[in-house]
Formats: structure tokens, sequence, C-alpha cells
């Protein structure tokens, strides 16, 4: 699966159990443009606060700012 995302904001999501990724869980294509990614937090699990990605992730003109992931050694990402 494929998904294009423009002029978007994801701020303040939360992902509570097993994976990362409280905006964004990729395991397919996913290109990013233009978009801000803030203060979202993934709780326990794999995988960044913002974005889990095992797939391909392609990130233009993309702000990843004051993410975390809580039990997990990623940051954003």
């Amino acid at each position: 699966a494929s998904a294009d995302i423009t002029d978007t904001t994801f701020r303040r999501n939360r992902h509570k159990v097993d994976g990362g990724g409280a905006a964004i869980f990729n395991l397919g294509e996913v290109h990013i443009e233009n978009s801000l990614f803030l203060r979202n937090q993934a709780r326990i699990g794999i995988g960044g606060g913002a974005i889990y990605n095992n797939g391909l992730l392609e990130l233009t003109n993309t702000t990843i700012a004051r993410n975390r992931a809580r039990v997990s050694t990623a940051g954003g990402i």
C-alpha cells in the first residue's frame, strides 16, 4: 500500500500500546511533503513517537519536532 500526504499537521497524537508511530505506522510506501509532526508520543513499544517506518519513507520540506518514544531508543522516527 502507498500514501501521499501533503500540507498536513500531526500534533499531539498518542500511541499507548505495542508499537511506535503515534501519527503514522508505515509498512508500505509513504511520501510526505510540506508537513509538520509536533509533540507526538509513543508510550510503549518500538519505533518513534511520530512515525514508525518499516518501508519506504520519503520526506520533503517536512518538520519533525518535539516527538518522543517513552519506552524505546527512538525519537521522532
